[in-house]
């Protein structure tokens, strides 16, 4: 599924240009769940260890492949595919998304998480999501997932 747009993800992002749709492709490392990034103490909150490490290594692997590419202003979709692989028995699918949005808003990719129009996400194949994330990025108004599907 999605062959056609994930070619040569690993260095650079595919050419994700379908008419005048633009696609951006990352593959990142799995993100942190909602109830692992965020720790209590000193009667204050602040970023767990996990989660500031994990911002760290995927923020270096999404510069090594969004050179070149423009960022998606204003709203958009996207789907993600998580590693059914690094899937354990606690694993809440829609946990993981806070911080992968948080992610792309950081290094430019999106404008704002909060112009999400519609999100797609599921566990998958590791061949699919093989560093343990895959998210398809695309500007609202081009297609809708259901169409962005049969296109890739």
């Amino acid at each position: 599924m999605l062959e056609a747009a994930t070619n040569n993800t690993q260095s650079r992002l595919p050419d994700g240009n379908v008419g005048s749709l633009s696609l951006i492709c990352l593959n990142l490392p799995i993100p942190p769940s909602m109830n692992e990034i965020w720790k209590y103490g000193n009667k204050r909150v602040y970023k767990s260890p996990r989660y500031e490490r994990w911002i760290e290594a995927a923020g270096y692997i999404l510069n090594t492949q969004k050179a070149g590419q423009e960022p998606i202003k204003g709203h958009f979709q996207s789907y993600v595919i998580l590693s059914e692989k690094q899937r354990d028995k606690r694993s809440d699918l829609d946990n993981r998304t806070k911080a992968l949005y948080d992610l792309l808003e950081r290094h430019g990719i999106i404008e704002n998480d909060k112009l999400q129009d519609e999100m797609w996400i599921q566990w998958g194949p590791e061949e699919e999501a093989p560093m343990g994330c895959r998210v398809y990025i695309w500007k609202t108004g081009g297609l809708n997932v259901h169409e962005r599907l049969h296109i890739c």
